[in-house]
Formats: C-alpha cells, structure tokens, sequence
C-alpha cells in the first residue's frame, strides 16, 4: 500500500474520497452552453425572419410607388380596373377610330384630347398587357396608341379614378374606356350627347403623356 507523503493517506483511501461521476452525465457548465446555444441560434432566426418580412413590405410598397409613376398603370373605376395615365386621367378608345388612324380632330379633340406620346414615354406598369406604340395624327404629332387604336382623355373627368365618358355616344360614334389587355370595355351607353367639355368651358386640345 502506497502512502501519501505529504497526507500521510493511503493510495486507497484518496481514491475513494474522489467524488464519483456517473457515466453518460455531463458537468453542468456543458448543460448551460448548450442552452445558451439554442437560445442564440433562436434569436437569430426571429431576427431574420422580421428582417424578411420587413424587407417584403418595404418592396411591395416601393413597387406600388413605381408602378403609379409610369407613364401608363392601371386605376379602378366604376367601370373596373382600366388604364389611366401619369396624373390617373382615364384612357379612351373612340368606336369611329380604326387601328393606326384617328378620326377625332377640332371640336372632337377639344372634347377628348388626343394623348400625346414619343417612342421614349412608352413605359407601363407591369399588369399593363396592351401593346403600346404611337401613330402620326393628320396635324404630325404622334399619339400614343393601345392594340393599334388611338387612345384620348376626356375632358368631363376632372380628377383621377373618373370615368364620365364610358359609354358615351359623342362625336359620331362610342367611347370606351380600356381594359389592361387594351381591349375595349364596352358596356351599355352612359348617356347621348355632343362631348363637349362640361358647361362649355374650355378644354384642352391635347394631353401629353410625358
């Protein structure tokens, strides 16, 4: 039997009063980072999942804004969801009008001035589906056109979301607001009438898109 020099104890005897640690347990100090770990890993994935949804509201916001700026977005009117342009004035096609030719000039042009538009000043909101180009007006000023047809504001609308001209029997033929396929919505005459811009006031001759 060995004996401790210094204690004077047996090898045997400070063996035994080593404390015992039960196989498969672990310190306390190994518990407590673990959890500080899980804990921390937690957080992180909170954290980054606001930060996600923060960055998801912040983009829709922005794309929105974006899409109001373009030169032709979409607007709902008591008709439905129609194209409008930059200042939200409601587009309009004319029934007399064939692709590529207005039939709208003096009087008529007063009443519905023609959008006037450059190759440059085409730009669409994404949901805008219509194919946009111009066509050269009989006075050589280009008009922006939606599937080929020569689009107009009407001067009865005097704030954006109106759409006083829909269905109107004016200037010898129907006026139609568009749909963001560019097709026509054609639904029944509003009322008959001369297009005259409301009470005789003046109205504009033309209305630019840019």
């Amino acid at each position: 039997m060995l004996v401790d020099p210094l204690t004077g104890r047996s090898e045997s005897n400070y063996r035994r009063k080593q404390p015992l640690v039960a196989a498969g347990s672990c310190p306390a100090s190994t518990d407590n980072r673990e959890q500080h770990m899980k804990t921390s890993h937690l957080n992180a994935a909170r954290a980054s999942a606001a930060l996600v949804l923060a960055l998801g509201l912040e983009y829709s916001a922005t794309a929105a804004v974006n899409a109001a700026s373009q030169p032709v977005h979409t607007a709902t009117t008591s008709a439905g969801k129609v194209l409008v342009n930059m200042q939200g004035r409601t587009l309009y096609v004319f029934a007399a009008d064939s692709p590529g030719k207005s039939t709208c000039t003096g009087a008529c042009a007063r009443a519905w001035p023609p959008v006037i538009a450059t190759p440059k000043t085409l730009g669409h909101s994404p949901d805008v589906k219509a194919k946009l180009s111009v066509i050269k007006r009989s006075d050589g000023k280009t008009q922006l056109a939606v599937n080929g047809l020569p689009a107009y504001t009407y001067s009865g609308d005097t704030a954006p979301g109106q759409d006083h001209g829909q269905g109107l029997n004016a200037s010898g033929g129907l006026w139609w607001v568009i749909s963001p396929s560019g097709a026509p919505i054609k639904k029944a005459a509003a009322s008959t009438g001369s297009g005259t811009a409301p009470g005789g006031a003046p109205a504009p001759s033309y209305d630019y898109l840019y």
